[in-house]
């Protein structure tokens, strides 16, 4: 209901604005005709709204988006844009036309002046979400700076590719840092790698008891864990004292994953076989605990006494 009463002022303000064209004075003819094609462009704009919605499900019999997909995608895009453009000018040309409601002669130039001004909003404004739609879909960055920010290097990717148990990183900075944005553009290229490596951002401040499960005492730490192993790595917040350790952060970093990804090793020692125990039988005995040991020290071999 509320549609059929929305499109029937549509169409009456545009019946009116063509009777008033009619009755308009020869110098306001060409604005009102341009009125009445801006109230053609939005009622253009709804019925590609309707086509497109439950309106052409029903009439087609299944909806466009699933016969037509990409025409269903343009016609979602063009429809607000043609509202704009047939919206933006009319409000703006109606305001000027209440403020000369009073006057003897109508100032045209005002009139044009105000068509063309709710075009160039109307314009600019499909600009700016159009370019908003690229820049989302097309996210490229360029470093040309002359310090370049870390990058991860192949050996560290290959040891993230071959992840077999999920890693969880957590960046402890705070907002709108700086360093937080390299640092996690340069996990970014890791976790393209394996889906086992997580990257979680965290505020110390926000979220105390979480950075106190991890062992953070505050912002600028880096925490790789894999279950109750976890790594820490610090970072400074500011960019200038944090430059060094952006140049050093893939070894660190490679160095972490290691630790955590790798089982606990152990070194089992047999006895009982005429080996030397870890203890000195005396005060003067400097012998090493086996004859292994002996045999890789060519000084003791020489001279046991030593």
């Amino acid at each position: 209901m509320l549609t059929v009463i929305g499109v029937s002022v549509v169409l009456g303000a545009a019946a009116w604005c063509g009777l008033a064209a009619r009755k308009a004075e020869a110098g306001v003819r060409s604005t009102a005709r341009m009125l009445i094609l801006l109230y053609g462009l939005g009622a253009l704009a709804l019925l590609l709204h309707f086509a497109g919605g439950d309106l052409g499900a029903h009439v087609w019999g299944r909806p466009l988006e699933s016969r037509m997909p990409r025409l269903a995608g343009a016609l979602a895009v063009l429809w607000p844009a043609l509202m704009l453009a047939g919206t933006v000018p009319v409000l703006l040309v109606e305001l000027a036309l209440s403020g000369m409601a009073h006057a003897p002669v109508l100032d045209t130039r005002r009139l044009r002046a105000a068509l063309r001004s709710g075009l160039g909003i109307a314009l600019a404004i499909v600009f700016c979400f159009s370019a908003a739609y690229v820049t989302a879909e097309r996210n490229l960055k360029v470093d040309l700076a002359y310090f370049r920010s870390a990058r991860a290097g192949s050996a560290t990717k290959k040891l993230v590719a071959a992840l077999d148990q999920p890693v969880q990183v957590y960046l402890f900075f705070p907002p709108a840092n700086e360093v937080a944005e390299l640092v996690a553009s340069y996990f970014a290229d890791l976790t393209r790698e394996s889906s086992q490596l997580s990257v979680s951002r965290l505020d110390q401040a926000v979220e105390p008891a979480r950075a106190h499960e991890l062992g953070v005492s505050g912002n600028g730490v880096i925490v790789v864990a894999r279950d109750k192993r976890r790594e820490q790595i610090p970072m400074p917040v500011k960019l200038e004292s944090a430059r060094g350790k952006l140049r050093t952060l893939d070894q660190d970093v490679y160095k972490r994953l290691v630790t955590v990804s790798r089982g606990t090793r152990v070194a089992y020692f047999v006895q009982g076989h005429e080996e030397r125990t870890f203890s000195n039988v005396g005060e003067t005995d400097h012998a090493p605990p086996c004859a292994c040991c002996a045999i890789s020290c060519p000084s003791w071999a020489s001279n046991p006494k030593s």
